[in-house]
C-alpha cells in the first residue's frame, strides 16, 4: 500500500479543515483511498463489445443534419423571453 499524505490530499482538494474535522475525517478518507487502491489490484478483461452492457456491438448511426425548429418557432412556444433569449428561473444564488 502506498503511504497517504493527508496534508497534500487536502491541498489538492482545497480543503481547509479544523483540528476537529481533521481528527474525524483523516481516518475515514484514508480508509476510502485504501479501498480505491485495492481496485487497482483487480484484473479486469476489457471487452469493448460488452462495454455498454450488451453482447454484441451495436451499429452507431451516422450524424446527419436534419431540419429543426427556427428560432422564431422556439421563442413563440416559450412563456417568457427577452429579445432572442429564453428567460428561466434563477437556480444559483449569487453571493
Amino acid at each position: 500500500m502506498r503511504q497517504i499524505d493527508f496534508d497534500y490530499l487536502c491541498e489538492l482538494a482545497n480543503l481547509k479543515l479544523s483540528r476537529e474535522e481533521r481528527i474525524r475525517l483523516e481516518p475515514q478518507i484514508k480508509k476510502i483511498i485504501e479501498w480505491v487502491n485495492k481496485l487497482e489490484e483487480l484484473k479486469i478483461d476489457v471487452n469493448e463489445e460488452k462495454a455498454f452492457g450488451i453482447d454484441s456491438i451495436l451499429p452507431l448511426r451516422k450524424d446527419k443534419p436534419e431540419i429543426s425548429l427556427s428560432l422564431e418557432d422556439v421563442l413563440s412556444m416559450f412563456p417568457e423571453k427577452e429579445r432572442n433569449f429564453l428567460k428561466v428561473p434563477k437556480v444559483i444564488e449569487g453571493k
